[in-house]
């Protein structure tokens, strides 16, 4: 039987795993402290594996599979954009190439300290 969370410490809750089911095996319980996590039902599992492809939490050996994420860092070229800015001005940057002008967007204020 697949084993999506053995140790709740390997489990962020995400519900991942229950919403790929494709046959609805995968239910969410919660614990004594309020945090859910996923139960597989035995009877409707059919082992297809869908939900160890999806956790974040399990490496790609315990996957079985070759599983690569690709990740991209983008900032700003301009400093002053940049220390204004909780994305390292992408957004801001984003938008711009996107509409071909400036445009104005609500997003919350960086807060030092954080």
């Amino acid at each position: 039987m697949i084993k999506v969370c053995e140790e709740k410490k390997n489990c962020c809750g995400c519900t991942a795993c229950m919403h790929i089911c494709p046959v609805d095996a995968i239910g969410m319980r919660e614990d004594e402290e309020g945090f859910v996590y996923p139960s597989v039902d035995k009877e409707k599992c059919i082992e297809c594996g869908k939900c160890v492809a999806v956790c974040p939490f399990l490496t790609d050996a315990e996957r079985k599979t070759d599983v690569r994420q690709q990740y991209y860092a983008v900032k700003h070229k301009n400093n002053e954009i940049i220390e204004k800015s909780s994305s390292g001005g992408c957004s801001l940057q984003y938008r711009m190439s996107y509409y071909r002008k400036p445009v104005s967007y609500m997003g919350r204020p960086l807060q030092k300290g954080m």
